[in-house]
């Protein structure tokens, strides 16, 4: 039975709500942008599937785990995206193999003269062991912490991309 473990926060992105377009944003996120939203220096890289636009992949590396996502956008729209990752692979503690499912979520409501972002990541381990053994290498932690870093650097990021199409 699958085990599930999900960490939310919320940013402001300071440009009006009918100027954010998170489909936009997203695919026009470059490697470099996307290293620069954790300190950590845990975003390694991003890149969009050449053949196919709803494809991302991503490598990143969250309190000593290495991990490999082919996200799939199962919705890119202009105030909510979600893309899945049906099989993050990864290296926990730089030796132990590991496989799960990652869902990562952004959506946008207005706030005033601004905007309202929340991020949301889900990742689903194959069994509540697994859940376990990622609790023991302090993954709720760093899962929490990586979401709240990289949060407000993406609101800034969409901030600017909503500027410089207005």
């Amino acid at each position: 039975m699958p085990a599930t473990r999900t960490r939310t926060t919320t940013a402001t992105v300071a440009a009006p709500f009918d100027t954010v377009n998170l489909a936009r944003w997203l695919r026009g996120l470059t490697s470099d942008e996307y290293r620069s939203f954790t300190p950590s220096g845990a975003h390694e890289s991003h890149e969009t599937v050449a053949h196919d636009p709803h494809t991302f992949e991503s490598v990143e590396t969250i309190g000593g785990t290495s991990m490999r996502h082919r996200y799939v956008a199962e919705v890119l729209e202009a105030h909510r995206i979600r893309c899945v990752s049906a099989d993050t692979r990864g290296t926990s503690m730089g030796r132990f193999p590991v496989r799960f499912r990652t869902t990562w979520e952004l959506s946008a409501l207005p706030e005033g003269p601004n905007t309202g972002l929340t991020g949301r990541i889900e990742v689903e381990f194959p069994s509540r062991l697994w859940l376990y053994l990622s609790a023991l290498s302090g993954a709720p932690i760093w899962l929490g912490r990586h979401n709240r870093e990289e949060t407000p650097r993406m609101a800034a990021s969409i901030a600017a991309d909503a500027h410089r199409h207005t």
